[in-house]
């Protein structure tokens, strides 16, 4: 896994006083997400999203969870001191290192989800358990539930299932209607 290597590359040249979100190429970010996160980091050293939702490409299962402890790295922002602290961390180089920083940080967990982790995309394999064969509770064979996180937005990770793990789908503005909203 390269993140740490990356990490220290992209923090050598970071201003001290700069505010740094960790925006990752495998998951799905609301539009306002930036804005939210920007005024969350106006008074706060460290800010993250407590609900996680993790969605599988390949196999169609997901996972929801809410941790009160810490956010994702791939959710988290930070400025000031817990930008400090997660320099010393990707010198360090540990496989999870949001674990590490939210373990030595007092930080803000926003409710709601502008974050969506989007896993077994083409590519790299991640370290994310959302990566293993085995992953997930929820079956969600049609995209549904990624539909009700993403919005149309889904149909575009659902042309990426692998064939084998492909079923019909039902258009967004079908089920719409059928859900009684125009």
């Amino acid at each position: 896994n390269t993140q740490a290597r990356n990490m220290r590359e992209a923090l050598s040249v970071t201003p001290d006083d700069a505010k740094v979100l960790f925006i990752e190429d495998d998951d799905w970010y609301a539009p306002d997400y930036l804005e939210v996160m920007d005024k969350a980091l106006t008074d706060n050293d460290i800010v993250g999203q407590s609900l996680s939702r993790k969605w599988n490409i390949n196999s169609r299962m997901a996972r929801e969870s809410k941790d009160r402890r810490q956010a994702s790295l791939c959710c988290t922002g930070v400025k000031g001191r817990a930008l400090s602290r997660f320099r010393s961390i990707a010198q360090r180089g540990p496989r999870l290192m949001d674990i590490e920083l939210w373990r030595s940080s007092c930080g803000l967990l926003l409710d709601g989800c502008r974050v969506v982790s989007l896993k077994c995309l083409p590519g790299r394999g991640g370290i994310d358990s959302g990566h293993r064969a085995n992953f997930g509770d929820i079956s969600d064979p049609d995209g549904e539930m990624l539909r009700e996180w993403i919005g149309e937005d889904a149909d575009e990770y659902l042309a990426l299932t692998p064939r084998e793990f492909r079923k019909p789908l039902t258009k967004i503005g079908s089920r719409r209607r059928s859900m009684g909203r125009t």
